[in-house]
């Protein structure tokens, strides 16, 4: 569950394309962690920037919804990493 999220517009977003989101945690507590992303743009510049701080709920106690019918989904792609250092 998302206790603060600051977002920053860097760039216009296409709402008729695709785009890409990267995400990762950048600490990790007991009950909370953080973590950052960017919006991507097809060409690889950022749209957007977010930081947020977040609780550790299961995902049955913050969402009452069916992934498929509100189309939820991840696309993979080739360019996907295996695995991610954190430091």
């Amino acid at each position: 569950m998302t206790l603060e999220f600051t977002t920053r517009y860097k760039k216009p977003i296409p709402l008729d394309g695709e785009l890409r989101v990267v995400g990762r945690i950048t600490k990790m507590g007991k009950r909370v962690f953080e973590g950052t992303g960017e919006l991507l743009l097809p060409d690889g510049e950022i749209a957007a920037e977010g930081y947020g701080t977040y609780i550790k709920l299961p995902l049955d106690k913050i969402a009452d919804f069916d992934f498929e019918e509100q189309e939820w989904k991840v696309t993979p792609s080739k360019n996907d990493p295996v695995e991610v250092d954190m430091f």
